[in-house]
């Protein structure tokens, strides 16, 4: 299993909504790719040695595009990231790329279904571009 180096702080969140999760979350680092009710597809892009801030994230699908946080090849080419607030920092000298999937709640402001299929047929069916 791939570690994901993911900086881990404070308790995690009990329950999702639009509201708690900035839609650029703040960041040079991530561009919203697309976003509607139910997901927000973030490009993350990282050069050797930089990191994201610690900031809350819901339940999401990270698609590495390169190779992982530490330059080496992922064992698989999605991993599942619980919600939680977290930063992510490319121990490589190369860049990092990837695609952050994010379930945040669907507007009836019921959770949002924590199903790594879904979040995937969302991105196939919305052709995010993922090069």
């Amino acid at each position: 299993m791939v570690a994901l180096n993911l900086i881990m702080v404070g308790s995690m969140l009990t329950s999702a909504s639009v509201g708690q999760y900035p839609a650029t979350n703040s960041s040079p680092q991530y561009r919203v790719e697309f976003e509607d009710d139910q997901v927000r597809v973030l490009r993350v892009s990282l050069r050797g040695g930089e990191a994201t801030p610690v900031e809350a994230h819901p339940d999401a699908v990270l698609i590495y595009l390169t190779a992982d946080l530490d330059g080496r090849v992922p064992d698989a080419a999605a991993t599942w990231q619980p919600m939680g607030t977290y930063g992510l920092q490319n121990h490589a000298r190369t860049s990092f790329e990837a695609l952050l999937v994010e379930l945040i709640a669907p507007a009836s402001g019921a959770p949002a279904r924590s199903d790594a299929r879904r979040v995937l047929v969302l991105v196939l069916v919305h052709r995010v571009p993922v090069l």
